[in-house]
C-alpha cells in the first residue's frame, strides 16, 4: 500500500488529537480556540443574523450577504455540498462550489485577488483581496455517497482536466459528513518530481467517511492527505463489494488516516482475481514526515498569526516551528 507495507492484525493506535478547530479557522477566529462557536456567533461573522445558511465568504451589507471584498476567512458553506470543483486555470486556482441552487466560482486572479461569481448574490461578480486562509468547511456532506457515477450519481469532489491543485495552493476542505470523490483530484508540482512543491491538499471529515467513486473502467488519481477520525470511519469505495470497475486502482499519493479501514475492492478467494471495487496503488508523501501538512489540519498541533502569509505562502496562520 504505502512505501513500507503495511500490516492487519495489530493494536489499535489511537488517532491524533485535533488540535485545530476548523469551523474557527473559517470563521478567520484563532483555530487554538477549543470552544465552539454558537449559531449566533458564526452568522455574525458574515453580518447576519441567525440562522443563516449558504455558502458565505463575505461580510453582509443591510443584510444581504457576501458584499464586502475582503475575506471573513475561508469558504463557509452552511449546507450540504453538491460539488466542489478544484481546477487550475492559467496556472491559477479556481474553486467551484455547488450547495442547494447557488453556484459560486471563485478564480484566483494574481497573488492578491480573486474574481468570486456568485448566482444569488446581486453584486456578482465580486473581487476579493487575497486574505482567503486556505480552508473550505462544509456543514454537511460533500456530494452523494450512492452508487454510481456510471448511473449518473455524479456530484462529489473532483477535479477538471488536470492538473487541479495549482503550484502555489496550499488547500484544506473539511465536511461533517461524509465526502464522495467523483474524480481524479491532482497537483501541478509532484512532490516526488519537484523537491520544493509546495501545493498541497488535505480532506477532512470528522464525522463521515471519505469514499472513491469514478468513471467505470477507469482508474482515479488523489493527491493529498485524508483523515476520517469518526467512530467507525475511514477511506474506501463507494460499493466496494458490489459494483465491478474492471482492472483498475486507485493511484493516492499522499496519506490516510481513518479510525477504521473501509473496502476499497473485492476478491475472488479462489483466483485472487478481483471481482468488484479497485486496487489499491498507495504512496506516501515524503513531505508530511518533515512537518508540512495542508493548512489547518488536525494532526498539526500550534499555528502562529503572521499577516504577511496568504495562501500563496503558508497561510494566515503558520505552524510554529515552520
Amino acid at each position: 500500500m504505502f512505501l513500507a507495507g503495511s500490516e492487519f492484525g495489530l493494536d489499535k493506535i489511537e488517532l491524533p488529537n485535533n488540535a485545530n478547530n476548523q469551523l474557527n479557522a473559517v470563521l478567520g477566529d484563532n483555530p487554538l480556540q477549543s470552544t465552539l462557536p454558537s449559531e449566533s456567533s458564526q452568522c455574525a461573522k458574515f453580518g447576519l443574523a441567525a440562522p443563516c445558511s449558504g455558502i458565505l465568504y463575505s461580510k453582509a451589507v443591510s443584510g444581504t450577504a457576501n458584499q464586502q471584498t475582503t475575506w471573513v476567512g475561508g469558504i463557509f458553506v452552511k449546507a450540504h455540498a453538491q460539488n466542489i470543483l478544484l481546477e487550475t486555470v492559467s496556472t491559477r486556482q479556481r474553486i467551484t462550489i455547488e450547495s442547494n441552487g447557488q453556484q459560486v466560482v471563485f478564480e484566483q486572479q494574481n497573488t492578491d485577488k480573486w474574481l468570486v461569481t456568485d448566482n444569488l448574490n446581486p453584486s456578482s461578480p465580486l473581487l476579493l483581496d487575497d486574505s482567503f486562509n486556505g480552508i473550505i468547511y462544509v456543514a454537511g456532506q460533500i456530494g452523494d455517497s450512492n452508487c454510481c457515477f456510471s448511473s449518473g450519481v455524479t456530484n462529489g469532489l473532483k477535479g477538471g482536466v488536470g492538473p487541479d491543485i495549482s503550484a502555489k495552493t496550499q488547500l484544506t476542505i473539511v465536511a461533517t459528513g461524509d465526502i464522495a470523490i467523483k474524480g481524479d483530484v491532482t497537483y501541478t508540482e509532484d512532490p516526488d518530481q519537484v523537491a520544493t512543491a509546495k501545493n498541497v491538499l488535505g480532506i477532512f471529515s470528522p464525522g463521515g467517511s471519505i469514499k472513491v467513486d469514478g468513471p467505470d473502467m477507469q482508474d482515479i488519481e488523489i493527491h493529498g492527505s485524508l483523515m476520517a477520525s469518526g467512530m467507525n470511519k475511514g477511506f474506501g469505495t463507494i460499493a466496494f463489494n458490489a459494483h465491478y470497475r474492471g482492472d483498475h486502482y486507485i493511484h493516492l499519493k499522499g496519506g490516510i488516516i481513518e479510525q477504521r479501514s473501509q473496502g476499497v475492492g473485492q476478491f475472488d478467494s479462489l483466483t485472487g482475481r478481483r471481482t468488484n471495487g479497485y486496487g489499491r496503488s498507495f504512496s506516501f508523501d515524503e513531505r508530511f514526515n518533515k512537518g508540512f501538512a495542508p493548512p489547518f489540519f488536525p494532526t498539526q498541533q500550534a499555528w502562529q498569526k503572521d499577516v504577511s502569509l496568504n495562501i500563496n505562502s503558508r497561510r494566515l496562520w503558520q505552524l510554529v516551528g515552520n
